[in-house]
């Protein structure tokens, strides 16, 4: 109980989404995802976190899907009603993200590439691969660690990370066009398109 009680109260954050949008040209029906993978603060091991682990960049699709009725209920056709359907969200995309060495200053680095592979997180990930949060200068907030924009088109999607990441993708399968880092030390790199979508910029 009383590591329980000190684990809680020096978390802060853990793994989880961090940010979340729409796609402006679909009505609702298209959001983007990211997620962080981390770990929290250990009460028995003060010095080694929160840390982050890697970055998840998912695409949410809605469609209407038809409710499985049990036989006790008849069909609703037979009785010339329409059938019931439901809003079903799938994942359409889902890249994994390794977290950058970003965090040595004036120094900039390129991120590394992302896949498609299924996140199984390891707790034997070694150190030299997280981006580890000073204790005084860590965010109170899982939601300040990253920002989706969307182009006004919806086409290219950007995604900002805490420290200078930012990562461009393009068409429904997002796929990759560009990705570098800024020196902004304990900020986000606050991505914005033209309303051409030719060009784009960071703002922190």
């Amino acid at each position: 109980p009383d590591a329980a009680a000190q684990s809680a109260a020096t978390t802060t954050w853990g793994s989880g989404v961090t940010a979340v949008a729409f796609d402006p040209t679909r009505g609702g029906s298209v959001i983007a995802v990211v997620i962080v993978e981390g770990q929290y603060m250990s009460p028995y091991d003060p010095d080694e976190g929160p840390s982050v682990t890697g970055w998840r960049v998912q695409r949410w699709e809605s469609c209407l899907k038809p409710v499985v009725l049990h036989p006790i209920f008849g069909s609703p056709t037979n009785f010339g009603g329409q059938p019931p359907m439901q809003t079903v969200w799938e994942t359409k995309v889902n890249k994994s993200i390794p977290p950058t060495d970003d965090f040595k200053p004036q120094q900039v680095s390129a991120a590394a590439p992302t896949s498609d592979v299924p996140s199984k997180p390891d707790p034997s990930v070694d150190k030299a691969k997280r981006l580890t949060f000073d204790h005084f200068d860590m965010p109170s907030d899982i939601r300040t660690l990253s920002r989706i924009t969307y182009s006004a088109h919806g086409s290219e999607i950007a995604v900002a990370f805490l420290r200078g990441g930012v990562h461009i993708f393009s068409g429904p399968n997002f796929a990759s066009v560009d990705t570098y880092q800024i020196n902004v030390g304990s900020a986000i790199a606050a991505p914005a398109f033209s309303s051409t979508s030719c060009c784009s910029a960071s703002v922190w």
